[in-house]
């Protein structure tokens, strides 16, 4: 292989640990001046929130993240030999059928870590394919040293950022003209529900550093409001569609009509996002609930948590603190009768 041959390399970090290597003749190219090889975004993580009774919104800032990049190329049997296309193609989907998620290399350019959300092939006969790879980065590597990395799923505070982004766009639905009265009421009403879920949501978020470590009656809240989210971005939704006949009536500007539309449809689809990333949300908590979770104990009248301890753990009392700890409980207190305390594994 030439010494200035570009080289990707796609490597796992679990399961199998399968490498995918894209160099030579097949390797993701760009054309100079004309369209680069991949394109790498840095954005700002924010949610911005308009509260009654001011005109600026409230930003809250979450840091920064790298945005999905995007790859493509060609894989070529006059270039690599008999049936080189279809062979690296079933290699290529074999990868990213793996769902692991993996680095990306090429040469000091490009380092990180990252998970291949989709791979989609252009057939123009079977020995001449294009490809294209969109992968989202996880993690910069280029100055980390990859050997310290810890490896941990998409977090609540990660999760309820996208989830709130999704959303932002709902600030525009009172912007279409021709919206007012009881229609324009309706609407608020809506967005004021969801504005105040998302702040609650977005608090108790605030305070869970992973799903797997999270107290259980935090964990609790979290799910609560993660329902309570749903319910208002689905009657925002419902409330929003019902409008089509009204804005139609009421509403002879064609241009007005074709406004309401462009916003109905770029909600219905954001608002579905974020209805999907909350259901996400829950799933990941009810997992690392379920993980955690040897067993569920309704305090009684006077009971400790040495108490508890000895009835959940073949009666040890030396997991008290522990079980303590695991339900978010301030030290020194005792235990609420008639609450349902967790008991971790």
């Amino acid at each position: 292989m030439p010494a200035n041959t570009s080289v990707w390399v796609f490597e796992q970090l679990g399961g199998d640990r399968k490498k995918l290597e894209l160099s030579d003749h097949c390797a993701p190219h760009g054309r100079p001046r004309k369209k680069p090889v991949v394109e790498t975004e840095l954005q700002q993580r924010n949610s911005k929130v308009r509260y009654a009774g001011t005109t600026a919104p409230t930003r809250h800032l979450f840091g920064t993240m790298e945005n999905a990049q995007k790859i493509d190329g060609r894989l070529s049997d006059s270039q690599g030999g008999k049936d080189f296309a279809r062979v690296k193609r079933l290699e290529i989907e074999s990868f990213v059928r793996d769902g692991q998620q993996c680095t990306v290399t090429w040469d000091d350019l490009i380092s990180c870590l990252c998970f291949i959300e989709r791979v989609k092939f252009g057939v123009e006969s079977g020995g001449e394919m294009t490809y294209e790879i969109e992968y989202e980065v996880d993690k910069n590597l280029l100055d980390d040293d990859l050997g310290t990395l810890v490896i941990t799923p998409r977090g609540p505070q990660d999760i309820t950022f996208l989830m709130l982004r999704a959303i932002a766009d709902m600030a525009d639905l009172t912007d279409v003209p021709g919206l007012r009265g009881s229609l324009f009421d309706s609407i608020s009403s809506g967005i004021a529900s969801i504005t105040s879920v998302s702040a609650e949501l977005n608090r108790v978020a605030g305070q869970i550093d992973s799903f797997a470590n999270a107290p259980f009656q935090l964990m609790n809240q979290f799910r609560a409001g993660l329902d309570q989210f749903r319910t208002a971005v689905t009657s925002l939704r419902k409330t929003y569609d019902d409008l089509q006949v009204n804005i139609a009536l009421e509403n002879e500007n064609a241009a007005n009509q074709q406004a309401f539309w462009d916003e109905q449809s770029a909600w219905a689809a954001s608002s579905l996002e974020a209805i999907r990333l909350a259901i996400e949300a829950d799933r990941a908590a009810a997992v690392a609930q379920r993980g955690s979770i040897l067993a569920l104990h309704t305090a009684t009248e006077g009971e400790t948590w040495e108490q508890i301890s000895r009835v959940a753990y073949n009666g040890s009392s030396d997991r008290a603190d522990d079980i303590r700890n695991a339900n978010g409980v301030a030290p020194g207190a005792n235990p609420v009768p008639g609450t349902t305390y967790m008991v971790p594994v």
